[in-house]
């Protein structure tokens, strides 16, 4: 199956990889796909440290955390930043303001809302503000087996909308591509990081760019 090799694929990655200071880092697998195509997919940088599956880590334990990951935490649950995180809702509530009816799994599973997914330009968790990010992805071959996994991950979501939210997810997605290629039926690049603290008038000029590029109507 497709999804089994792109996970297999990330955790040969994980395996390979170390952070600077010799302690391991976690491969972090994508959900499987619950429909044919994806309405908008987010690409970050790397998932954060602090939401990785458990102490041992095993092959099994990093499945099961794809599958209880929510992203956006549940009307009156906690915020538990193992199974879900400020930075998504943020992302969630920006991309609503283009369209209303955005969600993310769990929300998408059992209504018609259009359904956003989130995966990572590397797939393996890092410190933030820490230089771990910047050190594994100089690391020798760790480029181009990301490259590897992307692409791989673009065929398997098959999504309307690409947001490339970080420098090197952008330069991933033109590196397979070429740059300016229109390899879907819509295309968001975005290389700025959005943490909801930017000016209204950039703020403004992305909601713009969503609105006129934006997941197409089913």
């Amino acid at each position: 199956m497709a999804y089994d090799r792109i996970c297999d694929k990330i955790w040969t990655l994980g395996e390979q990889a170390k952070l600077p200071d010799g302690v391991p880092t976690r491969a972090i697998f994508p959900r499987q796909r619950q429909r044919e195509m994806t309405d908008l997919l987010i690409v970050g940088q790397s998932p954060n440290y602090n939401g990785v599956p458990y102490t041992k880590h095993t092959r099994q334990e990093a499945e099961e955390h794809a599958v209880r990951y929510e992203f956006v935490r549940k009307p009156g649950g906690p915020l538990n930043h193992r199974f879900n995180h400020e930075y998504y809702e943020r992302l969630l509530n920006f991309v609503r303001r283009v369209d209303s009816s955005l969600g993310v799994w769990w929300e998408a599973c059992d209504s018609q809302k259009k359904l956003v997914e989130f995966i990572d330009a590397l797939p393996l968790a890092t410190r933030p503000r820490s230089g771990d990010f910047e050190y594994m992805k100089e690391m020798s071959g760790i480029r181009a087996t990301c490259v590897e996994v992307l692409k791989m991950e673009l065929d398997y979501y098959r999504p309307r909308v690409v947001w490339a939210h970080s420098r090197f997810a952008e330069d991933l997605i033109n590196e397979i591509y070429g740059d300016g290629n229109q390899f879907y039926e819509w295309r968001l690049i975005c290389s700025r990081f959005f943490d909801g603290k930017w000016p209204s008038s950039e703020e403004a000029g992305l909601l713009v760019i969503m609105r006129q590029g934006g997941p197409s109507p089913k």
